[in-house]
């Protein structure tokens, strides 16, 4: 069984959004690419060297398994995963970044609740209830 991480991050057909099985689709989701992109870059593949293509594109076909349809609970999930593979680096700035704000407010809601105005709050409440 893969953990998370291992699924999240894996390569996967995406035979939903592919129009023969979902390789070219599934490649570029996992690259943050244009699936077009993808498809022109097999075409030239096929023109150029037809076999040694068409030979990988049946074995991807056949070894990837298809993405799941509950792999992510929202879009933007997708998107910082998309993120995590692409630019690994920059996925953790975001992330640090984003902590950083979480625990700024975090210190202020402390400094909040052990201030003397919040104590002075909650008596003036308690003579009101």
């Amino acid at each position: 069984m893969l953990s998370a991480f291992e699924r999240l991050g894996r390569l996967y057909r995406d035979p939903d959004n592919g129009l023969i099985a979902g390789v070219c689709a599934g490649i570029a989701e996992y690259a943050g690419l244009p699936a077009v992109q993808v498809r022109l870059l097999m075409i030239l593949g096929l023109v150029f060297f037809f076999v040694p293509t068409l030979i990988g594109y049946v074995a991807l076909a056949l070894i990837l398994p298809a993405k799941p349809r509950d792999l992510y609970r929202a879009d933007d999930e997708a998107e910082f995963w998309r993120q995590v593979r692409t630019a690994p680096q920059e996925a953790l700035f975001a992330l640090r970044d984003r902590f950083r704000g979480c625990e700024e407010r975090l210190a202020d809601l402390e400094s909040f609740v052990a201030s003397e105005e919040y104590e002075l709050r909650r008596k003036f409440r308690d003579l009101e209830g």
